[in-house]
């Protein structure tokens, strides 16, 4: 394992960046940003010390690249006698270069294979100033805890990878009209002298993975760490053992969100597509609809995602909706403000069942459509105390949850008409709406306004 100065390790990265350039014609770009605040609603969205990421992907014919950078943060606390700060971070890069082997068929089973290294990086890599600057512009204090390290580990890393698929309707019931794809998926990544992980799962794929698709999985995962930093050490503990995973592509926009069932932790990752407008155009009719989106109001910004099923009659959809807080923590509340040791925070997700209708008038057909749904489900709310003293917060968080009936009425706008905007096998349409919703509560109304993008798959 070696070590350099700052200095050096920036100008490494630098010379290995451009490489994403070669050659000119990439066929698969992915531009992805990693955040615990995508929660999908399955979590409370308490800190695990996993700051923030963004990742670099390109595929090309016979190989892959990647690169990634991701910060972790123990805030810690001050401790009121020596107003000394045990809280502590860390950054991690690394540089991944893979080789895909021949796809291999056997007997309607499928075969993909890939091997390769490359480097890892860990230390101060000054990421802490991209946090501090978001920090600065939602004008929330800083986080200004020291380094868990001064020398920047610099370490070689070996990555290997290999999915199973087969569609089990072409096995069973000797038909492939039905999109659907089991896939037995490994990864094996060692860091020398650094850490090792081993990841598996068995997703269920609904479409293409070459298109626009839909997928489930539930997963396992190992971390094995050679070296202890607090701030890492958080994070690996979080991100351990059995997981549910969700992904979906709409074309140029995906998503894909991990829960942990020992941890109760999520994170998510949103990525970006720039190559798919270059893909060939094969959508001809709507099969799933995934709508995607943020709605605002005074005090809240929730994350949107709804699934909808078109019936027989085609003005009217089943929907199935799932929206959760992008939660910010509420100020320090501790007796001593020397001692930074608690904070509350609130959480709050929504799952609501129902229809939407589709209003089709001949003079603005040429613009698209406005649309109106209604709703009805739970709203799960949390306010957690966490506790940064030591790692209790790991184990403990003081919390009040409860459930809330809900309904939501929601009337707005699909820009374009179905086809006039195709990115793969996906009909794309911006949207525009007002939401409200009916509670319970003292409060019991509230408005948003919503935006976001209605994705038209055909699989």
């Amino acid at each position: 394992m070696l070590t350099f100065s700052k200095k050096k390790l920036s100008l490494i990265f630098c010379i290995l960046t451009p490489l994403f350039a070669f050659p000119a014609e990439i066929p698969d770009l992915r531009i992805g940003f990693q955040n615990d605040r995508y929660t999908g609603g399955f979590s409370t969205n308490n800190d695990d010390a996993f700051t923030f990421g963004f990742s670099l992907f390109s595929g090309f014919k016979n190989f892959e690249l990647l690169t990634k950078a991701e910060s972790y943060t123990y805030r810690g606390f001050e401790d009121s006698v020596s107003l000394k700060n045990n809280g502590s971070r860390i950054d991690q890069e690394e540089f991944i270069a893979l080789y895909k082997f021949p796809k291999l068929d056997f007997n309607k089973v499928q075969l993909k294979s890939k091997v390769g290294g490359g480097l890892l990086a860990y230390g101060n890599l000054g990421l802490e100033q991209i946090q501090n600057l978001n920090h600065k512009t939602r004008r929330i204090s800083g986080i200004n805890v020291p380094y868990d390290e001064s020398e920047h580990i610099f370490t070689p890393k070996l990555t290997v990878e290999s999915e199973f698929s087969f569609n089990p309707c072409d096995i069973f019931l000797k038909t492939t009209n039905f999109p659907i794809s089991l896939n037995l998926w490994a990864d094996f990544d060692y860091a020398f002298n650094f850490n090792t992980i081993i990841d598996s799962r068995i997703e269920t794929v609904f479409g293409k993975k070459s298109e626009a698709f839909f997928a489930l999985g539930l997963g396992i995962i190992e971390n094995y760490n050679y070296i202890s930093y607090s701030s890492k050490d958080f994070e690996s503990w979080s991100r351990n053992g059995p997981y549910f995973s969700y992904f979906y592509d709409t074309g140029f926009f995906k998503f894909e969100l991990f829960h942990f069932f020992n941890s109760n932790f999520s994170y998510g990752n949103i990525i970006f597509e720039p190559t798919a407008f270059s893909r060939k155009k094969t959508w001809k009719s709507t099969d799933l609809i995934l709508n995607t989106g943020i709605s605002f109001s005074n005090s809240k910004r929730f994350m949107t995602l709804d699934l909808q099923m078109p019936v027989p009659n085609k003005n009217l959809l089943f929907i199935f909706k799932n929206s959760y807080l992008l939660s910010t923590p509420l100020p320090y509340a501790c007796s001593d403000p020397l001692q930074k040791s608690t904070r509350t925070q609130k959480n709050e997700s929504r799952i609501l069942l129902g229809a939407e209708y589709l209003f089709y008038f001949d003079r603005i057909e040429k613009i698209g459509k406005p649309f109106l749904s209604l709703t009805a489900g739970l709203s799960s709310q949390t306010k957690s105390m966490l506790d940064y003293r030591g790692k209790s917060f790991i184990s403990n968080f003081p919390s009040t949850h409860k459930y809330v009936f809900t309904t939501q009425a929601e009337t707005g706008f699909y820009f374009f008409p179905e086809g006039f905007f195709v990115i793969k096998n996906t009909s794309i349409h911006p949207f525009l709406s007002i939401v409200v919703n009916a509670t319970a509560e003292t409060n019991p109304f509230s408005m948003e306004i919503k935006l976001g993008q209605k994705a038209s798959l055909d699989f």
